[in-house]
Formats: C-alpha cells, sequence, structure tokens
C-alpha cells in the first residue's frame, strides 16, 4: 500500500508563507526608507553647496561695491518688479533710498513669463509702467515696442531687489542669472501662510540670492533650521540659507504713513462702514481656495440688500486671468470673461458699491471695518487693520493646507464653510459689533508681526551696514 501524503509536512504553510512575505516586505520598506533618506540628505548637502558658492562670490562683489561707494560714486538699485497692481512690497524701501546721495533707485516693470508675452499682457504691462510713472517712480519699462527685452545689464545694477523666485526658463529675467550677476535681494510679495515649505524655504532662486529680508520669526525659523536638528546633521536635513535677515515686511510700513483718503473712492466719503470682498484667483487649480465661483451672486446681493455698508470689490489681480482661462479650455465653465467684465460694472454701479482693483491697497485697509476673503496673503496683510476677518473656508482641505502661522491668525477670524455661516457671522459681528476675537487678533499682532512702520529703514541701513557707507537723508 502506498505511504498516503502528510500534507501538513508535505505542504508548505500558507500562513507561515504570508508571515515570510510580510517580513521580507518590512525589510524592504526599511531598507527603501533609509535610500530615500540619503538621497534626500545628499540633495540638500548639494543644494547647501551650491548656496554656499553663491555666498562666497557674492562676499566678493560686496568688496568691489564698497570700493565704489568709498569713491563717492552712487549705489544703482533695481527693483525688478512684476505686477505692480496687486505685489510692490518694496516701497518704503524704495522711498528711504531715493531721499539720499548715496543710492540711485530705479523700478524696472517686467513681466514673470516674458518669453512668452502675448499682446495684451504687454498692454498690461505697460498700462503699469505709466502708472508708476504717475505716482513718481523712476520706473522703466522692461522691453522695447517688439517686446524684446531690454536686459538687466542696460541699467548697470549694483544691486538687484526681486520679488518674484519664479523667473526661470520662462523668463528673459532669470533669477539665477540675475543671482550670478548682481548683488541680489528678495523680499517676498507675500506673507507666507500655505504649506508650500519647499517652494519657499528650499528655492534655488532664493537660496542663491545675497540677502533674504524676512518678515517673520516664523520665515527665519523655516529658512534655516525648522527641523531643529541641523547642527548635528551633515549632510544636513534641510539646505540652510545663510543669507537671511530678519527685518519685518516693508509692505506693512504703510500702516503707520498717514495717506488720508488714498484709494478711498468719493461715494464712500459718507461715513457708512466700508467692507471689502477680496477673492483669491485660484478657482480649480491644485490650491483652490478661490470660492468666487460659488459665492459671486450672494456678494452682490449682500451689497444690494445693505445700504448703509460701503462695499468693495478687491479681487486677486489673477482672478480675470483665470476666467480667461477656464472659459478657453472648459466649456461648462460658471463665468465667462465679458460676464466678469459686467459683474464689475454692476457691483460699481450700485451706490455702496465700488471696484478697486489699485494696487497700494493698506490705506483701504486702515480704512476698512471688516473683510471678506478665501486668499492667503491677505490674511496676514490685514491682521494690523485689528479690525475683522469673515474667512471663506474653501472645504476642510482648504485650512489644512495653511501652515502654522497661517492657522494662528485664522484663530483670530471668522471661519465660514457655507453661505449660511456668511450670513450670521456678518450681522453678529460687522452689523451688531459683536467682535469676540479683537483682543486675539492684537496678541497675535504683538507676537509675530515686527517693525511695522521701519521694515524699509531697517533694510537700507543693513545694506548700509555692510557697504560701510551712510544715507544722509
Amino acid at each position: 500500500m502506498e505511504k498516503e501524503l502528510n500534507l501538513n509536512t508535505q505542504t508548505p504553510n500558507l500562513q507561515d508563507e504570508l508571515s515570510n512575505l510580510k517580513r521580507e516586505l518590512e525589510a524592504i520598506t526599511k531598507d527603501f526608507a533609509v535610500l530615500k533618506r540619503e538621497i534626500k540628505l545628499t540633495k540638500n548637502y548639494v543644494k547647501e553647496s551650491h548656496w554656499l558658492w553663491y555666498y562666497a562670490l557674492h562676499k566678493s562683489m560686496e568688496d568691489a561695491l564698497r570700493k565704489k561707494a568709498q569713491r563717492g560714486e552712487k549705489i544703482r538699485i533695481v527693483f525688478m518688479i512684476s505686477e505692480v497692481s496687486g505685489k510692490f512690497e518694496s516701497k518704503s524701501v524704495y522711498d528711504a533710498m531715493k531721499d539720499g546721495d548715496v543710492f540711485e533707485p530705479i523700478m524696472l516693470i517686467v513681466h514673470v513669463r516674458d518669453k512668452y508675452l502675448n499682446d495684451d499682457e504687454y498692454k498690461d504691462l505697460k498700462k503699469e509702467y505709466n502708472l508708476m510713472l504717475e505716482r513718481g517712480y523712476n520706473a522703466v519699462f522692461g522691453y522695447d515696442e517688439n517686446k524684446r527685452p531690454i536686459g538687466l545689464s542696460s541699467l548697470r545694477p549694483d544691486i538687484v531687489f526681486d520679488n518674484n523666485p519664479n523667473r526661470h526658463h520662462n523668463s528673459h529675467y532669470n533669477n539665477m542669472v540675475a543671482n550670478m550677476s548682481y548683488l541680489t535681494c528678495y523680499i517676498q510679495y507675500g506673507y507666507n501662510v500655505v504649506n508650500s515649505f519647499t517652494y519657499h524655504y528650499e528655492n534655488n532662486n532664493i537660496g542663491t540670492c545675497w540677502k533674504v529680508f524676512v518678515p517673520t520669526y516664523f520665515d527665519l525659523y523655516m529658512h534655516n533650521d525648522y527641523h531643529g536638528i541641523r547642527a548635528a546633521l551633515d549632510p544636513p536635513e534641510k539646505p540652510m540659507c545663510a543669507n537671511t535677515i530678519l527685518t519685518g515686511y516693508p509692505k506693512m510700513d504703510a500702516y503707520v504713513h498717514d495717506e488720508g483718503d488714498k484709494c478711498i473712492p468719493n461715494k464712500f466719503k459718507n461715513g457708512n462702514p466700508i467692507i471689502i470682498y477680496a477673492p483669491h484667483w485660484t478657482v480649480g487649480v491644485n490650491l483652490n481656495f478661490c470660492s468666487f465661483d460659488k459665492y459671486y451672486e450672494n456678494l452682490l446681493n449682500l451689497v444690494k440688500n445693505n445700504p448703509d455698508i460701503n462695499f468693495v470689490f478687491k479681487p486677486h489681480p489673477g482672478l480675470p486671468v483665470r476666467i480667461k482661462e477656464i472659459e478657453r479650455l472648459s466649456v461648462d465653465c460658471f463665468m465667462t470673461y465679458n460676464q466678469y467684465c459686467d459683474y464689475l460694472d454692476i457691483w460699481d454701479s450700485l451706490p455702496n458699491g465700488a471696484v478697486i482693483e489699485d494696487g497700494e491697497y493698506i490705506n483701504l485697509f486702515k480704512r476698512s471695518s471688516g473683510l471678506i476673503t478665501d486668499s492667503g496673503s491677505f490674511v496676514a496683510e490685514y491682521l494690523p487693520s485689528g479690525n475683522p476677518c469673515i474667512y471663506l473656508l474653501n472645504g476642510k482641505e482648504h485650512y489644512d493646507k495653511m501652515n502654522a502661522f497661517g492657522r494662528k491668525i485664522l484663530n483670530g477670524y471668522y471661519c465660514c464653510y457655507d453661505w449660511n455661516e456668511v450670513l450670521s457671522e456678518f450681522k453678529k459681528v460687522i452689523i451688531e459689533g459683536n467682535d469676540t476675537k479683537k483682543d486675539l487678533r492684537i496678541q497675535t499682532c504683538k507676537e509675530d508681526f515686527i517693525n511695522i512702520g521701519t521694515a524699509g529703514k531697517i533694510i537700507v541701513e543693513h545694506i548700509e551696514d555692510v557697504l560701510n557707507i551712510k544715507i544722509k537723508r
């Protein structure tokens, strides 16, 4: 009789095989994690070495510029500005320089994607250039009549200020080329309130600048050692900016300068409270903060239903551009560009409505009674006004995308997820004046917003100290 097979001994146990596979997978996962970390650390080491090379290059440029200053020659400063209507944050720096005998400030108006500059963009840029001339700035247009760039070298700058780290392959005014050729200073175009750490704090175009003037302790910490273990690691956990200087944000200096009724429409000089509605531009993109597509009709009705309150429509400069893109790409768009223009006309025609697209808005913030927005940087820029903000959260993921600094600010605002919540907060806070979070906002402003009114002066004095010169004011 044939011997019977013992299945328990001859056939591998399925449970044992699964356990073995699980252990092997765990080992592979650990090995992969170690490899991934080693690759990251090596990349950070290479990046930081790259940044330090620029740091050494700029040191030699400093020496040459000191000699020029000692000869009594003026230091030529070029402010390379894009989107003047929304992002000229260096006005107080420019003003502090123009009044002395040492610096010669020039504003260069350029587009961030000028290799593909179309006719409409060129015309809009020309309007912004003419606007800056009207305001008395020493402005230069960055292109000839054929849209060809005049180039930074034509202005012979000693120092270049920039507010946009996105001038790379799409731009004739490339960040890295400028950083290699001149002493470059970076002042961010808005407060960093969103979880975009790599973009803001590990960016080659920022890390290779001569100076990075940062507005908050949060930014200083993030630029340098946000894991708290930098000194114990080589290669580094993250590349570390050796060029960051904590100064405060010069855009906020306008809060302490009395500009009267500047930016206030004449029909609003009636003593009624002013509420600003400022939608972001990010309709249907990855960030997706903008809720204008959901609430634009509700907001217009809010204006009509509250005739004793003045309402300003202050859109992000990118909103009409995004609406044009949606119209071009989508058959089922929520609004065409022509309809958007009609919307602006209707809002502006109301006795208590006005559209303001001009960029110098801090004076408007000071004169307002409240803000309704879904924007990013505006939530921080509005805080020193002391006024309440109704913040429109476009879903839970919207809040999750804010960083610790942004969330701290939102704690002092009235966050809403739907229109019923907006109406409730509007009635309670704006109409009835029951602003229960005011003290929290005041405390946050004291803790996190430094040198309001003097940041521009501090930046200029830092450059003076580095170059061993003193400006005559």
